[in-house]
């Protein structure tokens, strides 16, 4: 959109370029890209509640954060809510190593699956995934995790397998097949567990995560 001649004719009378999206962190990482297209803001999160003040002190010609990061604990909440009322269930993925993450950031991640324990949801864990301009950086991988990032896996393993045998129960209720098919999906999800557990109480596992290992699945 920033490559548009009207964005390019419009940059020629100096205006203030204030961006926000899903992925608009990424621009923190990347400075000159900032630079060259003039974007002198960036808003990560819910714009909303900020992007009018942040406007005004634009107009005003006032000095502006490059970096402003909004809540969206609220937001998952509220929309994960609204889908359990009405009998659907969110599949939602949270990600781990993005680069220049902090403690705190890990942390509130996990306060966040805290949260959300009573909502009837599935929840992944993956790892930061290097694509177009950043796919030629290093990888993050299982060796670079803390014991803080690996909670995070963990406890959404434990709310997974949780929901998972209700959502079973509830599936195949008043169904001719229910009981074959409810054992052959119980032990799957009893299988999972298991194999979890293992890994987690494995002693090079305990001897990576000091204090993981001794968590419960």
């Amino acid at each position: 959109m920033l490559e548009k001649l009207e964005v390019k004719e419009a940059k020629r009378r100096g205006p203030k370029i204030i961006a926000g999206s899903p992925s608009v962190w990424q621009l923190k990482l990347n400075p000159i890209f900032m630079g060259t297209h003039g974007i002198v803001c960036i808003i990560d999160g819910e714009a909303e509640k900020v992007v009018g003040r942040i406007f005004k002190a634009a107009i005003k010609g006032e000095e502006l954060s490059m970096f402003y990061k909004v809540k969206i604990t609220e937001v998952v909440k509220t929309a994960t809510g609204i889908m359990t009322n009405n009998n659907l269930i969110p599949a939602c993925t949270l990600i781990t190593g993005l680069p220049q993450e902090t403690e705190e950031d890990v942390i509130k991640t996990i306060e966040l699956m805290d949260d959300l324990k009573d909502f009837k949801s599935l929840t992944i864990s993956l790892f930061f995934v290097l694509m177009d301009r950043l796919k030629n950086g290093n990888w993050f991988t299982m060796e670079q995790m803390n014991d803080l990032q690996m909670e995070l896996p963990m406890e959404c393993l434990r709310h997974d397998i949780c929901w998972m045998k209700i959502m079973m129960k509830s599936y195949f209720k008043e169904k001719l097949y229910s009981k074959i098919l409810s054992l052959s999906y119980w032990i799957f999800v009893k299988s999972i567990e298991r194999k979890a557990k293992n890994v987690y109480t494995s002693l090079p596992f305990q001897k990576r995560f000091s204090h993981v290992g001794e968590a419960k699945i």
